[in-house]
């Protein structure tokens, strides 16, 4: 289709959140049918650094990973599964952003979270997380003494929905000059990848 007609729809979704409600009824879908009820209990959020294109908007750099860009702030299940998806810059660390990443998963649920696992970057949130949401954060860390790459407990997990993304040419880096037009081109990846559990 010519690229104006599919940027409009795309801006209609994404105003709408058309995508949001089909990746909400769809993850439920995919939970159901793995034998899972259709709300986690254990929300498992982390952060992936990426560089911008030339477009311009929000950007800024990430000293610990190098990257000028932004970040995708993303929280899935036990499954993989997306919950949210949050867009900012990539100077900004992961517990100015936690809360407003894991807040909205509250509404959504009927009270099954109990516990948020979670890298040592969301450490000191612990007071926050239990005050405001009534769950426990357990940061998890590596097991033993490890030289080189080591597979962490549920952090894999996360690990695992961001390679998934590396599969996506427009996600290679962020192209968007909003960050709400980011955050819908991470749903719509998102979207396909837990279509395919259900094929």
């Amino acid at each position: 289709a010519p690229w104006q007609t599919v940027y409009y729809y795309f801006d209609q979704w994404r105003e709408e959140g058309r995508l949001q409600c089909l990746l909400s009824a769809l993850r439920r879908t995919v939970r159901r049918e793995a034998g899972r009820r259709g709300e986690p209990s254990a929300p498992v959020p982390d952060c992936q650094s990426v560089q911008t294109s030339r477009s311009g908007g929000i950007a800024s750099f990430d000293a610990y990973k190098h990257v000028k860009g932004r970040k995708r702030h993303v929280v899935t299940d036990t499954q993989g599964l997306p919950w949210n998806v949050l867009v900012h810059a990539a100077g900004d660390h992961e517990s100015q952003w936690a809360l407003h990443a894991l807040k909205p998963i509250e509404s959504w649920t009927t009270g099954r979270v109990e516990t948020v696992f979670a890298d040592s970057a969301y450490q000191g949130l612990e007071n926050d997380i239990e005050s405001r949401l009534n769950w426990s954060l357990n940061v998890v860390e590596p097991e033993g003494e490890k030289s080189g790459f080591s597979v962490d407990p549920k952090r894999w997990i996360i690990e695992r929905t961001f390679s998934w993304l590396g599969g996506w040419r427009r996600l290679s880096r962020d192209y968007e000059r909003h960050t709400d037009s980011s955050e819908t081109m991470v749903r719509a990846a998102l979207l396909r990848i837990a279509l395919n559990r259900l094929a």
